[in-house]
Parts: C-alpha cells; sequence; structure tokens
C-alpha cells in the first residue's frame, strides 16, 4: 500500500515536471542525475546484492586448521567448546575485555553470539605459540571476574545490614 501511493506521488511529480519543464528537459536531468551518482533507479527496498563472500563459520574454520595445525586446532577447539557451553567468559562484556587484553584493538557486535565469532576468528590467526597463555588468560580472566563480582556483592550486602 504504502509502496502504490509512493509511486503514484512519484509519478505524478514527474508529470508536473514534464508539463512544466517539457519531456526532454526532465529525461535529460534525470540521465544527468544518473550519471552523477552512477545509480540504476534501483527498488530501495530491494535487497542489495553484493559480491562479497560471505563470512565461513568458525566451525568450518576450525575443521579447515585440523588438516594444517593439529596442536591449534585442539586448543582452539577446546577453547571454542568452553565459550559456547559458558564455561570461559560468560557474559558479553567479560568477552570485550578479554579480546583487549590479548590484543584486539575492537571488536564489534550486540550478541555474546557474534563476539564469541569475532574473538575466534582473531584466535585463528593468532601464533600457535602465543595461544596457550592467552587462552590461559581467558580462564583466569572469567574466574577473576566472578570472584571481583562476588567481592562486590558481599561488600554491598554486608553494608546494607
Amino acid at each position: 500500500m504504502k509502496r502504490k501511493l509512493s509511486q503514484s506521488l512519484l509519478e505524478e511529480t514527474v508529470e508536473l515536471l514534464v508539463r512544466h519543464f517539457g519531456r526532454e528537459a526532465v529525461e535529460s536531468a534525470i540521465k544527468k542525475e544518473r550519471a552523477e551518482n552512477n545509480d540504476k533507479c534501483e527498488d530501495p527496498q530491494a535487497p542489495k546484492r553484493t559480491s562479497q563472500k560471505p563470512n565461513p563459520s568458525v566451525g568450518s574454520m576450525l575443521d579447515d586448521l585440523a588438516s594444517r595445525d593439529f596442536e591449534k586446532h585442539r586448543l582452539l577447539a577446546a577453547f571454542y567448546a568452553q565459550l559456547k557451553e559458558r564455561k570461559v567468559l560468560v557474559d558479553s562484556q567479560d568477552i570485550r575485555f578479554f579480546a583487549q587484553t590479548i590484543g584486539m584493538k575492537r571488536i564489534s557486535g550486540k550478541s555474546r553470539e557474534d563476539l564469541v565469532g569475532h574473538l575466534m576468528r582473531f584466535l585463528l590467526h593468532q601464533p600457535a605459540d602465543r595461544l596457550p597463555a592467552d587462552l590461559k588468560k581467558a580462564v583466569d580472566f572469567s574466574e577473576a571476574q566472578r570472584q571481583q563480582g562476588f567481592s562486590i556483592l558481599t561488600d554491598k550486602l554486608l553494608k546494607n545490614s
């Protein structure tokens, strides 16, 4: 319905311009505008087609790694399983802090799932000799964050008593 109204409004506008300026002037202006903007007047609601290939899943990237570097695959697959089960880096904020700790300048994403994917892609490109220390930080980080959280909660409860 809304699209029909927009289409009819556009047609009325073009008709008015043609009556006022003439068909040749309007067509010339449209051609000039298209050339300047390199626009083909596509439907704005139509899905955009991009030539970019979708990012491979973390699982498929880990499978590819298995044939190239077994030890790195073993470490990352175990870590990924822990992440998915929420045994380490339980909250999104934990993932963000950990990512900064290991050298990611910026990690984007709103959901925990997005953050896990970005973190794993980063780790997949890290040298294998660096991974054990980084992954240990994640376990320590999660435990330290939980302890700190419990400590803060305890302090607040005791002060309120």
